[in-house]
C-alpha cells in the first residue's frame, strides 16, 4: 500500500508546473509549435508512444510522461506533424 502511495505521488504533474506554464501565458509567454505556430490547448493529449502508452498534455510535464517518466526531448505537433525540440515550444514575449 505505501508503494502505490509513494508511485503516485510520483506520478502525479506537478501543479508548481502547470502553475508556471499557466503562468507564463498570463505575462505574455505562449507555448506554439515551432514550425506552424499551432498553440496547444490544455484539453489537447500526447501519448507515450513507444513508451508505456500513457495519454497526457506534454506541456503540464514539460515533456515528461506522468506514466513511466520517460522524458521526451521532441514534441510533435498536432497541425503540421513536425517534430521540434520540446523545449522550443516555450516562448517568452515582451
Amino acid at each position: 500500500m505505501v508503494l502505490i502511495m509513494i508511485f503516485g505521488f510520483l506520478l502525479t504533474p506537478d501543479r508548481r508546473i502547470t502553475e508556471k506554464l499557466l503562468g507564463d501565458r498570463l505575462r505574455g509567454g505562449r507555448i506554439r509549435c515551432p514550425a506552424c505556430d499551432w498553440q496547444p490547448q490544455p484539453h489537447d493529449r500526447w501519448c507515450c508512444a513507444p513508451g508505456c502508452g500513457e495519454v497526457w498534455n506534454t506541456f503540464e510535464t514539460r515533456g515528461t510522461c506522468p506514466g513511466c517518466l520517460k522524458h521526451w526531448t521532441h514534441t510533435a505537433c498536432h497541425r503540421c506533424d513536425t517534430w521540434s525540440p520540446h523545449e522550443a515550444w516555450y516562448e517568452e514575449t515582451d
